[in-house]
């Protein structure tokens, strides 16, 4: 009889064929059935039951629910969010104002100013060429005159200097909007820094840009039309004084800008 069972205990043992099966990840809440789904807000595994329960409880029904195997392929995954609630959304929107920003609105102001600058200069330079006329011209008058020549330069120069400062406050203007824009691309980087879950408490209202595109005027100087020499009214030696007249330069590419570029529209999650 030993001899016996001593052969059987020598006969190998034959392995076993086993299916391997896939990995069984159990869920968190039942403890019971296979977790299908990941909850982001409280990192727990959930069952299709489970998940139902999840998002019809009050204090879990906002939670971020994503399918396990999409989280375990990218934890930051998105997926069935909270419709305007998803940090991944925030960030793609604050990410497509500042492109808005660096690639159209500050080098537009940019240019804006570039033509203020050089409209000034030309401004300049035609009153001084009307200044050379002016004074050419009054160098021929006899000295009653002479009075009557300063008050018109006067004036002039007045004239130009109203011009001038109206210029200058307009490229003030629009350095002060490109700051905004500068400050507004700093504080989109500052946000976009932080936790996905500060993003809610960190919005704040979007830049409107229409209302960062100043009016600006257009200046154009008027030719001095000296009085004929033998001619003895003062008035007509004098002739017509030269003049700077101000009209309101319409914005048209500003215009057509809006009518070729989405609006930007930043809106809070909250």
């Amino acid at each position: 009889m030993f001899s016996s069972v001593w052969k059987i205990l020598k006969k190998p043992c034959q392995k076993s064929e086993t299916v391997a099966g896939q990995h069984f990840v159990e869920c968190d809440n039942c403890e019971t059935d296979s977790a299908q789904y990941f909850c982001k807000s409280c990192t727990g595994n959930l069952c299709e039951n489970c998940k139902k329960t999840h998002e019809t409880k009050r204090l879990t029904q906002d939670h971020v629910v994503v399918l396990l195997s999409k989280y375990k392929s990218d934890p930051f995954v998105c997926q069935n969010s909270k419709k305007g609630k998803c940090p991944c959304k925030v960030k793609e929107s604050l990410k497509h104002e500042r492109e808005k920003i660096e690639s159209h609105w500050v080098p537009f102001l940019e240019k804006m100013q570039e033509e203020e600058e050089s409209k000034k200069k030309l401004l300049s330079d035609k009153v001084s060429d009307v200044k050379t006329e002016i004074e050419e011209h009054f160098d021929q008058i006899i000295v009653k005159i002479t009075s009557r020549k300063e008050e018109t330069i006067r004036n002039f120069e007045e004239e130009k200097q109203n011009a001038t400062n109206a210029i200058d406050k307009t490229i003030l203007e629009i350095k002060e909007n490109t700051r905004k824009f500068e400050d507004r691309k700093d504080e989109i980087r500052n946000i976009l820094a932080r936790e996905d879950e500060d993003l809610q408490n960190s919005m704040c209202m979007k830049i409107k840009e229409e209302k960062l595109t100043p009016n600006r005027m257009s200046y154009e100087v008027e030719d001095f039309c000296p009085g004929s020499l033998e001619n003895n009214i003062v008035q007509q030696i004098f002739g017509k004084p030269p003049a700077i007249h101000e009209t309101v330069q319409h914005n048209w590419f500003v215009n057509w800008m809006f009518s070729k570029l989405e609006k930007i529209e930043i809106k809070s999650p909250i």
